[in-house]
């Protein structure tokens, strides 16, 4: 389960062809991540995790918290997100050197949430939720292109009705949408449906359309696009390549 779950570290020494033996190198029961560790530009290591509880509400107390590093790892110390409660999945952009947003799924489903920080990730604001009515994300995977723009590769799908410190976990997932913003990620005006799914219309038409989800997208130096996701109801794994 989610609450009991550890971080474990494994370590290559040749370009990933072998690996050593696991460590576990945050062993508080309940630590969850889903963004790789981010490496800031004064070097520094951030690593976004939430802290799961066995919660009678579903899940809906926890919060986030930071891991940071120095020294490439050996030591870790852990900053907390102050009222994060029911935020999580939380992805760091480095806007510029030392000041970071992070974008976070509200367990409520109803928008993607966003927190600053401007000392390297020591301290954070309390997340609110980003102003635009579209931006009503289930999982995403925030970019900063080489552009300056902050691209997110996102399910645009949310809770109708939403309860104030109530999860709701919204069944359809689909489609995967890919959205731009220019001022730092609090609006998101461009947006594109990369996958339409099976097409077809209807609240929570799981009957008929599969899942797409956990989306994941990259840029490459030549400045496309990379965008993968879990298909058909994880049948498998879908590639586009594009530009902004």
């Amino acid at each position: 389960m989610q609450y009991t779950a550890v971080v474990r570290c494994q370590k290559s020494t040749d370009g990933g062809k072998t690996w050593g033996l696991y460590e576990t190198i945050f062993p508080e029961e309940g630590t969850f991540c889903r963004q790789p560790i981010q490496v800031l530009s004064n070097g520094r290591w951030i690593f976004a995790n939430w802290l799961c509880t066995d919660s009678a509400e579903g899940l809906s107390g926890d919060p986030t918290a930071f891991r940071i590093s120095d020294d490439e790892g050996k030591t870790w110390h852990m900053v907390m997100m102050p009222k994060s409660n029911g935020h999580v999945h939380a992805n760091v952009v480095e806007l510029e050197p030392g000041h970071l947003v992070a974008f976070m799924r509200n367990r409520e489903a109803y928008r993607i949430h966003r927190s600053e920080s401007f000392d390297w990730g020591e301290t954070w604001s309390e997340p609110v939720a980003t102003s635009a009515a579209q931006q009503q994300f289930q999982h995403q995977r925030p970019l900063n292109c080489r552009s300056g723009r902050i691209a997110i590769a996102y399910n645009p799908t949310c809770t109708p009705t939403p309860q104030p410190g109530k999860a709701a976990w919204p069944g359809l997932r689909c489609p995967v949408a890919v959205a731009l913003s220019e001022d730092g990620g609090k609006t998101f005006p461009m947006i594109r449906w990369m996958e339409r799914g099976e097409g077809f219309m209807g609240d929570e038409n799981k009957t008929n359309n599969k899942q797409y989800e956990y989306p994941y997208l990259m840029q490459s130096r030549d400045g496309a696009m990379h965008l993968t996701y879990a298909a058909r109801t994880r049948q498998g794994i879908k590639y586009i390549r594009f530009r902004e």
